[in-house]
């Protein structure tokens, strides 16, 4: 009797797992297809929400570098090699995040489709959203803030200085409406 138990048991959690992880599929499925859209037979893709952090880069690399030269001052007492990896490791990460944010790259083209896309418990947190031209194919829609989403409209022709890496806005001029 112990033995059917455990059988049954052990079928109604592989089940629940089962369902869970379908539904789980399901629902990833649905927000990717909430994040496409075609507008005048170009493909956009959206990224995923809360995804505009303008400055997140730039305060890691900050913080890399200033916890990297903390802890090159401990290298003066402590010369263990377990050190000298995580001094460097944390210089190499502030290179590679400031250096993105020194460089600078220009889109310009129409934009396509101005986007809010809703997330959260209840969809409270609006995340705005531009899809510019610049022909790539499918296009990628790029995070703005909430002032430069109301400067935009469809239609209208745009210069955005992004960083290279990240596609960060760091800022949005419009040439013409």
């Amino acid at each position: 009797m112990g033995v059917v138990k455990d059988v049954v048991a052990w079928t109604v959690l592989v089940v629940l797992g089962g369902i869970g992880f379908i539904a789980m599929v399901r629902d990833a499925g649905r927000d990717r297809a909430r994040r496409r859209s075609v507008v005048q037979g170009r493909s956009i893709r959206y990224g995923r929400a809360g995804s505009y952090r303008p400055r997140a880069a730039l305060w890691f690399g900050l913080a890399s570098a200033w916890a990297g030269v903390n802890m090159a001052f401990f290298l003066l007492f402590f010369r263990h090699p377990a050190v000298v990896t995580a001094v460097v490791i944390m210089l190499l990460l502030a290179v590679y995040f400031l250096l993105d944010q020194l460089g600078t790259r220009i889109v310009e083209g129409r934009v396509l489709e101005c986007r809010i896309i809703r997330s959260g418990e209840d969809g409270h947190v609006e995340n705005f959203w531009i899809a510019v031209d610049d022909g790539r194919d499918p296009i990628a829609g790029t995070p703005v803030s909430r002032t430069d989403y109301a400067r935009v409209t469809t239609g209208a022709y745009v210069r955005l200085h992004l960083t290279p890496r990240g596609r960060q806005v760091k800022r949005l001029d419009v040439v013409e409406k």
